[in-house]
C-alpha cells in the first residue's frame, strides 16, 4: 500500500521527467510554475491531492493499492462523490506512477503570477474537495450532495478570499 508521501514523490518525479523530456520547448509552459504535488492525503482507499505543473493543475486520485485500477481505459470518464461534491475525473496512466484519475482545474496555468499563488490555490482546492460543502436547510433535508462543477468549486473558493 502506498502512502500520500510516496504518491507525492512518484508524481513529482514522473511529471518533472515529462516536463524535461516531452514538454521541453512547448509554448504553453508557465516558467514561473514548478512541478509540485500539493496536499495529498488518504480518502478511503484512495489518495487525493492536487498536482501543479507548468502546464496544468489537476486534482489527482490514485488508489492506495498500486494495481487496484489495473486495466482501466485511459481517457475514460467517471464521477466521484467527494465531501465537497460530485466531480468528473478522467483515467490516465504514467510509467512510474501507474493508474490515476485526474480532474482538470487549469490548463494552461498562465493565470498564476508565481508558484506560491498556484500552490495556495491548490491547497484551497484540496480543502474544498475534501471538506463537506455547507448545506442550505433544503439541501440538508434532501440529503443529497450538491453537484458542483470544478469551475463552480474554483469560483466559490476565489470568492471566499
Amino acid at each position: 500500500m502506498r502512502t500520500p508521501t510516496e504518491v507525492e514523490t512518484l508524481l513529482e518525479s514522473a511529471f518533472q521527467r515529462i516536463q524535461d523530456e516531452r514538454m521541453a520547448g512547448v509554448p504553453i509552459l508557465n516558467d514561473r510554475i514548478q512541478v509540485e504535488a500539493v496536499g495529498f492525503e488518504e480518502y478511503g482507499d484512495l489518495i487525493l491531492g492536487v498536482l501543479v505543473t507548468p502546464w496544468f493543475m489537476n486534482v489527482m486520485l490514485l488508489p492506495m493499492v498500486t494495481d487496484a485500477w489495473q486495466g482501466q481505459v485511459s481517457g475514460e470518464k467517471s464521477v466521484f462523490e467527494l465531501p465537497g461534491g460530485s466531480f468528473e475525473f478522467i483515467a490516465g496512466f504514467e510509467d512510474g506512477v501507474g493508474e490515476y484519475r485526474m480532474c482538470s482545474l487549469f490548463s494552461p496555468v498562465f493565470e498564476f503570477a508565481d508558484h506560491d499563488s498556484a500552490v495556495e490555490t491548490a491547497r484551497a482546492v484540496v480543502d474544498g474537495v475534501l471538506r463537506p460543502v455547507a448545506d442550505t436547510p433544503d439541501e440538508a433535508r434532501a440529503k443529497t450532495p450538491p453537484r458542483i462543477s470544478r469551475r463552480d468549486l474554483f469560483r466559490s473558493l476565489a470568492g471566499a478570499e
